[in-house]
């Protein structure tokens, strides 16, 4: 309702404004109905379109901007991902679609973590990037099992060079998924963990900064920090 009605009237990005639209973001964002209804991420939600349009004609020509509005121009970007995701599987381009779901990982903080991480493994699994779905779904389980157990530990060597941020804060009170789906991906994973073929480390690039070997779908490098520019597709 609050994204129709920005919509129909607009906004500004007065002070008093800000924290409006950044609570409208992280409640559409952070919305698992959303995201893993049927697991399914074909459907295009109204919300994230909507959000999107308020985003873009408020944040017009602040893209670099910096302090409170930096944090709008992220939820513009990711919200934005989102929901080019779901347009590129409507028209089954799906190489963009594991690219866009790899993508989202860097922003977690931002999305339900056990969701965005099961897609990310899905859709790389129907990629054949069998590395990258083997890291992703074993991150889905150990979020599921920090779920269930209670936890406030996980294992985060397997990311020590990506940017992609730890999911020890941004673990959810309880799981997005069914006791199925997560059996389903744990058994796949322990499977997949036997196979000779399939390596357990994401792949690396060289960084054009500093020379280091670094997470290849990362912006930023985890050695310099230096940060290349977003492609507004993947």
């Amino acid at each position: 309702q609050a994204i129709n009605v920005l919509r129909k009237y607009g906004g500004s990005l007065d002070k008093a404004n800000i924290g409006l639209y950044t609570t409208v973001c992280r409640a559409v964002l952070k919305d698992p109905a959303i995201e893993s209804k049927s697991h399914s991420s074909s459907i295009v939600p109204d919300s994230h379109v909507g959000l999107r349009e308020v985003l873009y004609r408020l944040l017009e020509g602040q893209y670099q901007a910096k302090g409170k509005l930096e944090s709008l121009c992220k939820y513009l970007r990711v919200v934005h991902l989102s929901a080019l995701r779901r347009k590129c599987e409507e028209l089954k381009l799906k190489d963009l679609v594991a690219h866009q779901c790899v993508a989202l990982l860097r922003h977690t903080e931002l999305l339900p973590v056990d969701v965005a991480f099961y897609h990310a493994g899905q859709k790389c699994k129907e990629e054949e990037r069998m590395e990258m779905a083997f890291v992703f779904f074993n991150r889905f389980v150990d979020i599921s099992d920090m779920i269930e157990d209670e936890e406030e530990h996980i294992d985060e060597a397997e990311f020590l060079k990506t940017d992609i941020p730890s999911a020890i804060k941004t673990v959810p009170k309880a799981s997005n998924f069914d006791e199925n789906t997560r059996e389903e991906v744990r058994e796949w994973a322990l499977n997949a963990g036997m196979d000779k073929m399939i390596n357990n480390e994401l792949p690396l690039r060289t960084c054009s900064n500093c020379g280091t070997k670094t997470y290849e779908a990362g912006v930023t490098c985890h050695s310099c920090k230096h940060k290349s520019t977003e492609c507004i597709i993947t």
